[in-house]
């Protein structure tokens, strides 16, 4: 679906150097989001344990998981009555990929002439939870996340000096506790445009930034994925 920041146009690619074979460890990843990384990870684990700090989207992966359906049509009244109300799995899709503008939390209500967002979006949530029916979804912090040594951890945070996600995020906090996670034997990936100096690039390639302003030009920048940990 789409998602501030998603990888979805990425995902093969990251999936090749991330774990280009199946194993029978876990799969950790606390900014799961969108999910593209999630379905594309997931069948080459046993178990993956993917969570957010946001609730409504947690309710609605879990949803989806349990055979609920998303609406084929939003219209702006429902999206303007669903930002007011409480936490539900339709809040989340709505908020997110269902209405949204650019998949950025209840952004603005998306306009696109024929086409038909909610439709869209449903039918690739449909199409991604197929591949997660060994996923375990949970509302937590990455900062609660406590992976065991040999298992693998694929984190895609906010990005330094980008769009935000409507709450402060401390990015040296976030590589502290990466870097504490890696050291106890944990094979700790990232997503990001730079990394401390102890962090290996893996992987980078050069691509238009998805998130365009209609005042400026598009913004080439260079995605990358650093590894820590064991050799």
């Amino acid at each position: 679906m789409r998602y501030l920041g998603g990888k979805s146009k990425i995902a093969k690619r990251l999936v090749s150097i991330i774990a280009p074979t199946y194993t029978d460890i876990a799969l950790y990843e606390p900014f799961m989001g969108g999910g593209a990384m999630t379905a594309a990870l997931a069948p080459r684990f046993k178990h993956v344990y993917a969570s957010d700090l946001h609730e409504d989207l947690i309710l609605m992966w879990k949803a989806l998981q349990n055979g609920w359906q998303p609406p084929k049509t939003i219209s702006e009244t429902e999206y303007q009555n669903l930002k007011n109300s409480d936490p539900s799995p339709l809040r989340g899709f709505a908020g997110f990929a269902g209405a949204s503008w650019g998949g950025k939390w209840f952004g603005g209500y998306a306009r696109g002439g024929s086409r038909n967002y909610a439709d869209e979006a449903a039918r690739s949530l449909n199409r991604d939870i197929q591949f997660m029916q060994n996923v375990y979804f949970n509302q937590k912090s990455y900062l609660d996340v406590v992976p065991y040594p040999g298992s693998t951890l694929y984190a895609d945070p906010p990005y330094v000096g980008t769009t935000g996600y409507g709450f402060k995020f401390d990015h040296i906090e976030f590589w502290a506790r990466m870097s504490e996670i890696a050291d106890s034997g944990v094979k700790v990936f990232v997503s990001e445009y730079t990394a401390p100096p102890d962090w290996s690039c893996v992987w980078e390639l050069t691509r238009t930034r998805d998130m365009k302003s209609h005042l400026t030009d598009a913004v080439s920048v260079t995605e990358k994925l650093f590894y820590k940990g064991p050799k």
